[in-house]
């Protein structure tokens, strides 16, 4: 059903971007006059951000290798900062081609060897769910040839990158056009996450 799968897509993807909080309006106000933004995110800044993160990061891959945008949402975002840790319980629902859920659970942590600059998944670990109907047996093997876990793990090795990357698309409603040079992350203790960024200058 292509015309149902791309009405849904436009539907959802409206829905992503529609302006929620005032957090992506300030980075991209501060980015714009600036090139830089310089704060502490609350947790409720930081689930905005992750729950476009995902959602974006999620729109990337393809399902067993055929080129069909997945039509999915974020149907849950949780994160929670204490004692220097960041634990980040979400899951996403994919419509179409493939049917079902896919749930994450992990905790993200300041990276001694990058102190003040980066976060690292917590013993490199990524907990994965994936639920579809019992009997739908193209979608688990669909699934599983996609190797959802292993992606999460490659991903989330470097969020600073994956940050760079897709910040930009996030900030294009509030009028930021332009590159994410520099990205620098810290859990706080006062469970907050310093976020610094500036953008790459053209010579």
């Amino acid at each position: 059903m292509p015309n149902r799968d791309a009405s849904l897509r436009r539907q959802i993807s409206k829905q992503v971007s529609q302006p929620a909080e005032t957090i992506e309006q300030r980075i991209a106000e501060d980015l714009i006059e600036s090139g830089t933004f310089h704060e502490r995110l609350t947790v409720g800044e930081l689930t905005v951000i992750m729950r476009k993160l995902l959602y974006m990061l999620v729109a990337r891959q393809k399902v067993a290798g055929i080129d069909v945008p997945l039509v999915h949402n974020v149907s849950r975002m949780d994160v929670n900062i204490h004692d220097l840790e960041a634990g980040v319980q979400c899951e996403v629902h994919l419509h179409s081609p493939v049917t079902g859920f896919i749930q994450f659970r992990y905790t993200l942590e300041n990276d001694p060897r990058s102190p003040g600059e980066r976060l690292r998944l917590k013993k490199d670990e990524i907990e994965v769910k994936e639920v579809t109907k019992p009997f739908d047996v193209a979608a688990k093997l669909a699934l599983k040839i996609m190797d959802v876990r292993a992606i999460a793990l490659r991903e989330m090795s470097d969020l600073n990158g994956l940050i760079r990357c897709t910040l930009p698309e996030q900030l294009e409603v509030y009028g930021f056009k332009g590159n994410v040079k520099h990205v620098l992350l810290e859990l706080m203790d006062d469970d907050t996450l310093r976020v610094y960024l500036a953008v790459e200058r053209s010579e």
